[in-house]
């Protein structure tokens, strides 16, 4: 054998010893937990509907966050629906919108996601021009704007909410199976909000849990990137639930598609379903995303209260009168 022949076997030999090191490392992160770590409490936001009273009073439930978990960014929801919109000629009520927002204090950052349709856009005979997105932003959205105006808490919105769920009537409705159609409703979405000439930050609607395999989230994920989302948000939002990381740290992965997008991203929804699993799931997999992601600015909590039971639940809080706070909210509450 010549002496560049012995190279080239030696030097293919060395990189096949590094691709495997690579591969063992990758497989110790599929099989073992993250080590625990601090929670990064100055990027932590909180899920809060404030819509049951069993919890406490509305002026209670706003205290409790910004004072006991010292926690002021917020993900609050306003859903499109038959309350909002009882028919098709019908105005946007706000009502109890407006009233959570004037509840809130001035230092309060606020991140409103809007989603869902009344029944009556399930009949295509009440769409404009025979298209549901457009229906959506001209009968709902473009009031929603005009109404936040008077409501600088308000600091972002995000366009609706796992469009990929194909077991969702609303997706079927809005045909969002076609990722097409859901670029189309952000595209209207940012036309409106500079019509409107608000300074809000535009995020699109997360999928579901972009670490699992349900509903190919990541190739969802990579279609509208491919097609442009990212000129149109301002941050890329997405779901992180359970504790498969297989879909994460694999080759072409998430973890790679994610450090790729080059945009700000915010964690919409994350948490742990039971009271005394959430303390050690956002000490583990909260520090790991971040420092596997440097972009993820944000990770708010779901949610702050459910009406679920103690080992069901993923809330700060629920109704049991045995267990009512997670360790997660008792630690939330002497961490600061």
């Amino acid at each position: 054998m010549s002496f560049r022949s012995f190279s080239v076997v030696l030097v293919s030999f060395v990189l096949l010893i590094l691709s495997g090191c690579q591969l063992k490392d990758d497989a110790e992160d599929l099989i073992e937990k993250p080590p625990p770590r601090p929670i990064p409490l100055e990027r932590l936001g909180l899920n809060s509907f404030f819509n049951d009273e069993i919890f406490g009073s509305l002026s209670y439930q706003v205290q409790d966050i910004f004072k006991g978990l010292k926690i002021r960014r917020l993900r609050l929801l306003k859903r499109w629906d038959d309350i909002a919109s009882p028919s098709p000629s019908s105005p946007p009520d706000f009502t109890f919108l407006k009233t959570v927002l004037e509840a809130l204090p001035s230092s309060a950052d606020v991140l409103l996601v809007t989603t869902g349709i009344p029944k009556w856009m399930e009949r295509p005979e009440n769409w404009i021009d025979a298209n549901p997105r457009r229906t959506y932003i001209e009968k709902w959205f473009i009031p929603l704007l005009g109404f936040l105006k008077n409501y600088p808490v308000v600091r972002s919105i995000q366009v609706w909410n796992e469009p990929n769920d194909s077991g969702s009537v609303e997706n079927k409705v809005m045909r969002f199976d076609v990722e097409e159609n859901y670029l189309e409703l952000c595209w209207l979405a940012r036309r409106e909000l500079g019509r409107a000439g608000l300074n809000l930050r535009l995020l699109n609607g997360a999928t579901t849990a972009i670490n699992q395999r349900g509903n190919s989230p990541l190739k969802y994920n990579r279609k509208l990137v491919s097609l442009g989302l990212r000129d149109l948000i301002d941050v890329f939002a997405i779901h992180f639930y359970g504790t498969q990381l297989e879909e994460f740290v694999k080759n072409d992965g998430v973890r790679e598609f994610l450090r790729k997008l080059n945009m700000e991203i915010w964690v919409t929804e994350s948490g742990e379903r039971g009271v005394s699993k959430q303390l050690d799931y956002a000490s583990r997999y909260w520090p790991y995303l971040i420092r596997e992601v440097s972009s993820v600015k944000r990770i708010y909590i779901y949610t702050y209260a459910e009406r679920e039971s103690p080992a069901r639940t993923y809330g700060l809080r629920n109704p049991s009168s045995e267990a009512p706070y997670s360790d997660l909210y008792l630690y939330l509450r002497g961490a600061q």
